[in-house]
């Protein structure tokens, strides 16, 4: 399992001649050619972690409300 914050190369079987490289954290994942995008995002994700933190709760806690108010489960 890739731990968080580590950019992994690899190659995408479509386009082989082209390096491309990935990032997971907090189970979003970018993928990208340009390794400079991906070390900014990274930046980003850990200087706004609690930004990101908490949107993730507001966003559950709209998903959770709006289930809740379904009338027509299946």
């Amino acid at each position: 399992m890739i731990g968080d914050n580590q950019i992994v190369e690899y190659i995408n079987p479509c386009f082989p001649n082209k390096q491309m490289y990935k990032c997971t954290i907090g189970g979003d994942t970018l993928h990208s050619d340009d390794y400079v995008k991906i070390v900014e995002w990274v930046s980003n994700q850990i200087v706004y972690s609690d930004y990101y933190a908490e949107c993730k709760r507001l966003n559950n806690l709209a998903c959770e409300a709006f289930m809740n108010d379904v009338k027509y489960k299946d």
